[in-house]
Parts: structure tokens; C-alpha cells; sequence
């Protein structure tokens, strides 16, 4: 049992450095900025759900069931991309068959690794949802005492059904690995599936909080259907009724047992395929295709871009991580327009309604940028490559913040020209102009936080964004300054002329640019050379 331990906090150390602080002061200091984080993600929720719970929905046994069958589906969800990543495909699994341990303590030591991955992963989920629920429910001790406990068993059954879903997508994976083109086009297929269903559930809400009359019926009926079908659900209304009473637990230890017997034979039957496809790496199974023909010459700021390009063609996981906010902006903005445009309002509901246009571009422009906070994390081992070539670091950097520039305008450009059915052209093309400004300093800030504190993967750069200790804060930050945005038009629109907040923003976005621009240039100069692998 040692060994497992030993080895499950070194494949922990190798994602995170909760295990690697020097003293337990720092230790501490990383579980206050946990506990910090709970309480934010807590008043954050707690206020969103003030704003839907004051339309009269009730909160009862039968919402809870039904709130624990999301939560389940959603941890499945994480788990098979957990089992996929940690199981199947960690590049980890070489290195690690050839320590002196038994494959059975490396198969259980993923196990519990993958165990933790889905707890945390509830716990950010579940717990602001659960204590806020609470808070407005007004549910007594039986109900916070019972959340921790179905934190610990949730799990297990997400694990075990997640072991059974990973077998037939790893089939798929390893049929799609050689064929990248196939593979583009079976993402964009299932991109355009869910983009489908989110438009059709924008649609059908639309019309439903269209008056107030409307509303207060649409809330009845939703009522009604929670009391009808979280009824209905086995298992878990009988552990969301267990939640509300102590005399009801028993159902807790009954669904205990329908996991745990889930887990132990789901695992038993996974274990042969973890040794037959976790040793054989997915590399061997691309075909290298020769091609010949003259070299082309080219600048080497093209050649650069051009490089990118092709890196993040080479894996369908790069595709997905680049493009698909980009690819979703225009569909998100008109849809998210179309929403609040169907509501009456006053002009203060109309300048809220322009700010909030404005957050909701800029902040998906950023998530279209915080790939960038793992550039120089993603190259890996070639990254003592790409130091040494005959090309200066300025422009290797640059390259990148173009390439990622490209993208990201395009898709503002898109989004500006289908705002302009809905939006003053003249507010568009404004907000269009200091969102771009604002993504540009965001792709800068971003790529120089990567200089500052990389983390160069020597086998390879398959995980390198999730890796990253830049990425959090990119999201972050990303998230904060689309929120300032569309705060800056709310405020300064409703005090006299709305042109003057755009102006403001204009200003503001191109001095953050040039700041962050300046400051990234100033960080080449200062720390690329000096990173070592």
C-alpha cells in the first residue's frame, strides 16, 4: 500500500505543487486560497440563484433529485475524459511500467488518481450549488452533514460508468489518430450537434419571458414538471429525501453499495484493456506520409505562423482547445442577443442590455485566448529546439501572439456582422474595435506570464494547457476584464451620452495593449534566454 501512495502523490506532484511547498506555511497558504475560491464560487452562485428563486421556483426533495442527476451526469462527463487522459493516454504509463512495482499497483494507483481528479472536480461543482440551495431552502443539519457524504460516494458510480463509455471512445480515438482530417471533421460535427441544441434551448426560452404574465406561468408549469418528474427518479429522490430527514439514510448506505459493486466489476473489466492499450503509444499508429518537392522560401515570421499552424493541426485536442470559442462567439452573441431583445425594458434595461453585449463578446474573446498562456509550455521537448533556431525571440514570440490574434479577430469580426441586425451599427463597430484592442493586450499578458513561470513537459505537449500555471490565471483575468468592460458601458451610459463610454472603452483598451505589449517585450529581453528546460 505504500508503494500505491508513493506513487499516486507523484503523479499528483506532476500536476500540481500542493505536495511540493517547502514549509507548511505555504501548504496553509494553498488551502486558504482553496477555502477563499469556495467562498467566492458560494456569494457568486448564491446571488445567481437569488435572481432565479425570486420568481417563485420551490426547493424541495423533487429539484434536489433532480439537481443530483445533473451533477452525476456532469461528473461522468469529467470522468471519461479523466479515465482517457490518466489511463489511456498519459505518456506517464512508459515511464512508470518500468519502476520496480508491480502493473497492478500502477493500475490502482490511476484508480485513485482518477478518484481524486473527480473529487475535486465535484467539490468545485457541487459545493457553492449544495450550500446555496441550503441557504435558501432553509434546511437544517441532516441536509450540510449528508453533502460532504455524497461528495465522497458520487464518484465511484461516475467512475464506474465512465470506465464502460472510455472503451468504445478510445476505439474511436485510435481509428481517428491517423486520420487527422476525419478527425476535424467528426469535432466540427459534434460541435455543430451541441451548438444546435443550444440554440434550440435559447429558442424555446426566448418566447417564455416575453411578459410578465407569461412568466409567472412558465413558472407554475416548471413547477409542476420538477414535482412530476424528480419524483420519478430512483435512487437519487430517495437520497435527496434522505438529505431533508436522518431517518431516511439508510438510502445513503444503499446507494453506497449500488456503486461500490458497480466500481469493483467495472474496474476488474477495464484492468486487461489498461495494460493492452496504455503500453502501446498512440504515436505508432500515425503513418508519416513523405512528401517531396522543392523547399519553399519564405520570411521567417511566415515560416513561424506557418509552424503553428501546423503544430496545432497535427493533434484534433489543439484543434479543439483553439477554436472552439472562436468558432461558437458569433453563435453564442446572436443568441444571447436575440434573448434580451425580447424583453420589455426601460432605457437604464437598455444600456444594461448594451454592457452586457459588450461583456459577453469580450469574454468569450478571452477564453479565445488563454491557449496562449501555455505557448512556451506546450512546445516540450522541442523547446530547446526552437531556442537555438537562427531566428530572433522576438519574433518566435510574436508569431505566436499573431497566430492567436488571427483567430480571435476573426471571429469579433464575424460576431460584429451579425450583431448589426440587432445593435446600432455605430455601438458594434465601437465595442468590435476595444474588444479587439483588450483581447490583443490579453494574448500579451497571457504569453508573458508563460515566460515568466513555465513548465516545459519533456514528453511531449499533450497536456501542457492543463499543465500550465498560467492557464488559471489567464481565465481569470480574461474573465475580470470582460466584466470591467461591459461594467464600464452600464456605468457611463446611463449618465448622459452612451458614445462616450464607447470612446472611454476605446481609450482604455488601447493603452491596456500597449501596456501589455511594452511589458511582454520587456520580459523577452529579460527571461527567454534564461529558460532552461
Amino acid at each position: 500500500m505504500t508503494m500505491i501512495l508513493d506513487l499516486l502523490r507523484l503523479q499528483i506532484d506532476n500536476k500540481t505543487d500542493l505536495f511540493k511547498t517547502a514549509t507548511p506555511k505555504k501548504m496553509a497558504s494553498s488551502l486558504i486560497k482553496a477555502l477563499l475560491g469556495l467562498i467566492v464560487g458560494i456569494v457568486g452562485v448564491a446571488v445567481l440563484l437569488s435572481r432565479v428563486f425570486i420568481l417563485g421556483f420551490y426547493i424541495n426533495a423533487q429539484l434536489l433529485a433532480i439537481v443530483l442527476l445533473v451533477l452525476q451526469a456532469v461528473s461522468i462527463c469529467f470522468a471519461v475524459g479523466h479515465i482517457v487522459s490518466t489511463l489511456y493516454m498519459c505518456h506517464d504509463n512508459e515511464m512508470l511500467i518500468c519502476l520496480p512495482i508491480t502493473p497492478n499497483q500502477l493500475f490502482i494507483s490511476k484508480i485513485m488518481l482518477i478518484y481524486c481528479k473527480e473529487l475535486g472536480v465535484n467539490a468545485i461543482i457541487s459545493l457553492p450549488l449544495m450550500i446555496s440551495l441550503g441557504l435558501f431552502g432553509g434546511f437544517g443539519a441532516s441536509f450540510y452533514l449528508s453533502v460532504p457524504l455524497l461528495l465522497l460516494v458520487m464518484p465511484f458510480f461516475s467512475i464506474a460508468v465512465a470506465a464502460l463509455i472510455s472503451l468504445p471512445v478510445m476505439a474511436v480515438i485510435r481509428f481517428l489518430k491517423p486520420r487527422p482530417l476525419l478527425s476535424i471533421i467528426v469535432i466540427l460535427i459534434l460541435v455543430a450537434a451541441c451548438l444546435f441544441g443550444y440554440l434550440s434551448l435559447i429558442s424555446s426560452f426566448a418566447e417564455s419571458f416575453n411578459i410578465a404574465d407569461k412568466q409567472l406561468e412558465t413558472v407554475r408549469e416548471i413547477n409542476a414538471t420538477v414535482l412530476a418528474f424528480g419524483g420519478k427518479i430512483p435512487i437519487y429522490f430517495q437520497c435527496a429525501s434522505a438529505m431533508l430527514s436522518f431517518g431516511k439514510w439508510y438510502y445513503f448506505a444503499i446507494y453506497l453499495t449500488i456503486s461500490a459493486v458497480v466500481f469493483i466489476i467495472t474496474t476488474l473489466l477495464i484492468r486487461p484493456f489498461f495494460f493492452k492499450i496504455a503500453m502501446t503509444s498512440l504515436e505508432n499508429t500515425s503513418k508519416e506520409k513523405q512528401r517531396k518537392g522543392r523547399f519553399k522560401k519564405c520570411s521567417p515570421f511566415l515560416s513561424l505562423i506557418d509552424r503553428e499552424i501546423r503544430c496545432i493541426f497535427r493533434s484534433p485536442t489543439d484543434i479543439f482547445e483553439y477554436f472552439l470559442f472562436t468558432l461558437l462567439m458569433p453563435f453564442i452573441v446572436f443568441s444571447y442577443d436575440k434573448l434580451l431583445m425580447t424583453i420589455t425594458v426601460n432605457q437604464a434595461g437598455v444600456n444594461m442590455i448594451a454592457g452586457s453585449h459588450v461583456m459577453i463578446v469580450a469574454i468569450l474573446a478571452m477564453l479565445s485566448n488563454i491557449v496562449s498562456a501555455s505557448a512556451i509550455s506546450r512546445e516540450g521537448s522541442n523547446f530547446h529546439t526552437t531556442k537555438t533556431i537562427p531566428v530572433t525571440f522576438y519574433e518566435q514570440i510574436f508569431a505566436k501572439l499573431t497566430f492567436n490574434a488571427i483567430f480571435t479577430l476573426g471571429a469579433l469580426l464575424l460576431t460584429m456582422l451579425v450583431s448589426f441586425s440587432i445593435y446600432p451599427a455605430w455601438q458594434i463597430i465601437l465595442g468590435t474595435i476595444s474588444v479587439s484592442f483588450a483581447s490583443i493586450g490579453h494574448i500579451a499578458w497571457s504569453i508573458d506570464m508563460d515566460i515568466k513561470n513555465p513548465t516545459i513537459n519533456l514528453q511531449g505537449n499533450e497536456e501542457a494547457s492543463s499543465t500550465s500555471k498560467s492557464t488559471p490565471k489567464s481565465l481569470l483575468i480574461g474573465l475580470v476584464i470582460g466584466f470591467l468592460m461591459g461594467l464600464l458601458v452600464i456605468m457611463y451610459s446611463g449618465g448622459g451620452n452612451p458614445l462616450t463610454a464607447y470612446l472611454l472603452l476605446i481609450v482604455a483598451s488601447i493603452i491596456f495593449a500597449l501596456y501589455r505589449v511594452w511589458t511582454l517585450i520587456l520580459r523577452i529581453n529579460l527571461c527567454y534566454e534564461k529558460i532552461e528546460m
